[in-house]
């Protein structure tokens, strides 16, 4: 499978979910994770919001060096590790709230709240693994 093939299979996997666990480094270079709700653009940027209160947003302001995990049903996930960046550019959220809300609609009692901050991710590194097939199939793209 050639890499253009390979970025289209992944796309269209994590295109058939909507939540990740997103894992950021703390202050004390300790990880978390958080369950995300995530959308995705064809140009395959990874957008989720979340609180600035929440313990996700700090971490992301000290480093923007993430790793998401997508699907694990029926043994099939995507890892990916990118650089997730705040979207303050007002047309840039309004082109966010568009996608965004046309996947995961009731997410939209969450786009008033005055703490909502908008990011997204541009994956440099993924990997595609299907336990459900043998042999395995194990693929990895570089961005």
């Amino acid at each position: 499978m050639n890499d253009k093939n390979k970025v289209n299979l992944v796309l269209e996997f994590i295109k058939g979910h909507n939540l990740g666990v997103l894992a950021t480094v703390n202050r004390e270079n300790k990880p978390e994770a958080a369950v995300i709700g995530f959308s995705e653009t064809d140009d395959f940027e990874i957008l989720f919001a979340t609180f600035e209160s929440s313990r996700k947003y700090s971490n992301l302001k000290k480093d923007g060096n993430v790793a998401l995990v997508v699907g694990w049903d029926q043994g099939k996930t995507v890892q990916l590790e990118g650089l997730a960046e705040e979207i303050t550019d007002p047309a840039k959220i309004e082109n966010f709230k568009r996608v965004h809300m046309a996947k995961i609609p009731t997410a939209i009692k969450w786009l008033g709240h005055n703490e909502e901050r908008f990011f997204s991710i541009k994956p440099r590194w993924a990997r595609f693994t299907d336990l459900a097939v043998d042999p395995f199939e194990i693929f990895e793209i570089n961005f």
